[in-house]
């Protein structure tokens, strides 16, 4: 059919390459606003989760029966108590608490300075030092979790020997120190005027480390595993965990690591979504 005269035949566009130009910068900046306006929004509940997952347990001081634990863990000033040495740049115990800990005013570690004779000898101070260290870990220690009694927190198994060791030559009334632990009335200056025989070494009265942590088993603040299994060590107040026995505590889980890799993936696949989106719009004005 004739074309009407005085019209002209509708060209095909073509793209203007400025056009095209300002199409790519457009979609760059598109892409950047995607990024940004996905990666926000989804990063905040996603990171959310790497909190709950990795860093509640070392974030929390849940509370102790007995205890003076702090609400959350703090630095301390004091370096100079066995408290600050173990956990100092992360204590759930105060300073005042780690001073009477070492004056052997605390109820987890006072029992010793009833339980033996003679304090002023040499040979008492490791004995000491170790019980000082085990209520550092009650008191100050920042790792536990699901944990609100003294005998829950499992002990390693070498802390039998670790004690038996440090306290075998010390003179003491009695061979039973867990009983010693429960009554805090206990007083080894209330025998030694009444009976001088009752004044022994305690590997006199208990023959083997199996058998003095069968007597400190007995109170409610002693929990040592029969086993091999994760548990706390008496001397570092480090948590070892059987798989990774040189490691103290993980802060991050891979759980967490798994999340943060499926955050960046999601904001990338929705910045190209809107890339592609956005370059779809362009070409078709």
């Amino acid at each position: 059919m004739a074309l009407a005269t005085g019209t002209k035949p509708h060209p095909i566009r073509a793209e203007n390459p400025s056009v095209i130009r300002e199409g790519a910068a457009s979609s760059f900046v598109g892409f950047i606003a995607g990024v940004k306006m996905n990666f926000s929004t989804t990063t905040l509940f996603f990171m959310g989760l790497i909190g709950s997952f990795g860093l509640k347990a070392a974030q929390d001081c849940p509370p102790i029966e007995g205890s003076h634990r702090l609400s959350a863990p703090r630095k301390m000033m004091n370096y100079g108590t066995v408290c600050s040495k173990l956990f100092g740049n992360n204590s759930c115990c105060s300073d005042e608490t780690a001073d009477h800990i070492q004056a052997g005013e605390n109820r987890f570690n006072n029992f010793v300075g009833r339980v033996i004779v003679n304090l002023s000898y040499s040979q008492t101070n490791e004995c000491e030092n170790l019980f000082e260290r085990l209520a550092c870990l009650i008191e100050c220690s920042p790792n536990f979790k699901n944990i609100s009694l003294p005998k829950e927190i499992p002990l390693c198994k070498n802390t039998c020997e670790l004690l038996y060791s440090a306290c075998s030559p010390v003179t003491t009334c009695s061979g039973d120190w867990g009983a010693a632990m429960e009554n805090e009335t206990f007083d080894c200056t209330d025998y030694v005027h009444v009976s001088l025989t009752k004044q022994e070494n305690l590997h006199s009265k208990v023959k083997s480390p199996e058998d003095f942590c069968m007597t400190l088993r007995g109170s409610r603040f002693f929990n040592v595993t029969d086993f091999n299994v994760d548990c706390y060590d008496l001397k570092t107040g480090k948590f070892i965990k059987l798989s990774d026995p040189g490691t103290s505590y993980h802060v991050f889980s891979y759980i967490g690591m798994t999340v943060i890799i499926i955050v960046i993936c999601l904001a990338s696949l929705y910045a190209v979504r809107y890339a592609m989106k956005r370059n779809r719009l362009i070409r078709g004005l």
